[in-house]
């Protein structure tokens, strides 16, 4: 897809037709919810292989392991790739790149205090599960300082749009890793450390080409002059839009991770197993939320307040629709898949998975608001919401986990989100001219969901059908 207005939808072929942004963002969005879908297949049927073999408490040694690098290199990014998109977006031609490699320069920095943050904290933190942690943990704060840059090299090829080839890497980074999974079970050799070597190893290895296009495009951008001010002058703006961002960041990553990190400290290794495949089982509605993350706030960063506020208000109406009917198939396929295909050792995580499903609608909700308000340069209004959610969460889960274990833990994630989404809705609404009416869910929103979903099982189904031979090509 080009960026003018004559494009090719995704799949459309060479015929262009002339569309506008919404129907590009639809498109888009479409486009990589299909690939996330498969990407969900994938991950779930190699997590589903893992703990089936290793069992609730090797699971859970391996969710602790890799769960604080993960957190750090959220907190490695320090707002710098949502300041990168902004400033990128918004800046001629004759600045970007100057913008994209002084983000490279910081990415590479920041990344690398993170990571000494990581092996300092959790080493600590995660002693009551054994020694043996320790090393592989700074290893994966080491791999993780990376990732930072890696988000960087995303950002810029999402604003250009270039979305396919981080499908690319989403689907290939899952192959390789199911097929090594299932090599080691066939082999006997399937342990928690061997899964966090396949885990890390192959999101390496899918991260390389993302940043090797990214600095193909960085080496492409017309030359500028690149005085020392100037480079000064850049890394203050990125480091100040960063900062704005870092708060709400900062902020997200207790409110989303908390539940977690508190509980690694205090559940055993086989609780923290059921608690990982309960909030595993929240990529169901994370996957409708991905998909619309990766290609929303690229592509609105640059258009006009109003332009904004219109389509994020729009998006979060008839996202919650999606994410509700989401949720719902979460609820309702759990049991059946923690009986019949986890297997009965994992029946425990039911009652988290139960408590933690209003926390996956919440906060795919959230999300869409936040792009909306990352657009706008509205720093003020996530960051308070996500300050009361982290809040909340951290007393409750202080003081339900003790009572009533990861589901208290799952319960209290639920409250902590739907107390962040109804400050931000009513934050959000007041600078809308209808007020509560701009984002309140209407049938018509109802209509267009159902629809769009109709449409897409039609497509879905009439490729099957040619596949398969049953109808012509043509038809």
């Amino acid at each position: 897809m080009r960026a003018g207005g004559s494009v090719a939808g995704p799949g459309d072929g060479a015929h262009a037709v002339p569309i506008s942004k919404g129907q590009r963002i639809v498109a888009w969005v479409q486009a990589v919810l299909r690939v996330n879908a498969v990407v969900l297949t994938i991950n779930l049927a190699s997590g589903i292989l893992a703990a089936r073999v290793m069992g609730p408490a090797n699971k859970g040694i391996f969710n602790a392991i890799v769960l604080w690098p993960g957190v750090f290199a959220m907190l490695g990014n320090a707002g710098l790739s949502p300041a990168f998109t902004t400033l990128y977006a918004r800046a001629g031609q004759g600045e970007r790149r100057r913008i994209y490699w002084m983000a490279v320069l910081l990415s590479v920095a920041w990344g690398g205090i993170s990571a000494a943050a990581c092996a300092l904290l959790a080493a600590r933190v995660l002693r009551h599960l054994g020694p043996g942690l320790g090393p592989w943990v700074l290893t994966g704060a080491i791999l993780s300082s990376l990732s930072t840059t890696v988000l960087v090299g995303t950002a810029l090829l999402s604003v250009h749009e270039s979305f396919a080839w981080l499908n690319w890497m989403n689907v290939s980074r899952a192959l390789v890793s199911t097929l090594a999974l299932v090599v080691l079970a066939v082999l006997g050799r399937l342990t928690p450390y061997a899964q966090v070597v396949v885990t890390w190893g192959t999101s390496f290895l899918a991260s390389a080409p993302v940043l090797v296009l990214a600095f193909r495009i960085g080496a492409r951008l017309p030359p500028v002059r690149t005085g020392r001010r100037l480079l000064l002058r850049t890394a203050q703006q990125l480091t100040a839009m960063g900062v704005r961002f870092y708060a709400i960041s900062l902020a997200s990553m207790f409110n989303a991770q908390l539940d977690q990190m508190i509980a690694s400290a205090w559940l055993s290794a086989r609780e923290i197993g059921w608690y990982g495949v309960a909030s595993s089982s929240l990529t169901v509605v994370a996957m409708v939320a991905g998909a619309f993350g990766t290609v929303f706030f690229p592509m609105v960063a640059g258009d006009t307040p109003e332009d904004i506020r219109r389509r994020t208000s729009l998006a979060f109406r008839r996202g919650v629709f999606a994410f509700a009917a989401a949720g719902c198939v979460l609820l309702v396929g759990a049991w059946p898949m923690l009986r019949w295909v986890y297997g009965p050792r994992y029946v425990g995580a039911w009652p988290a998975i139960v408590a933690l499903a209003p926390a996956g609608i919440c906060g795919a909700s959230l999300s869409v608001l936040y792009q909306g308000c990352y657009a706008l340069r509205r720093f003020a209004i996530p960051a308070v919401g996500e300050v009361v959610g982290a809040a909340s969460g951290a007393v409750l889960l202080w003081w339900w986990i003790p009572r009533w274990g990861i589901a208290g833990a799952g319960l209290a994630g639920s409250v902590s989100y739907l107390l962040d989404l109804l400050v931000v809705l009513a934050l959000w609404s007041r600078q809308e001219d209808d007020g509560w009416r701009a984002v309140a869910p209407t049938l018509g929103d109802l209509r267009s969901v159902a629809r769009i979903a109709l449409d897409e099982a039609r497509r879905l189904g009439m490729g099957l059908l040619r596949r398969s031979g049953l109808i012509a090509s043509g038809a």
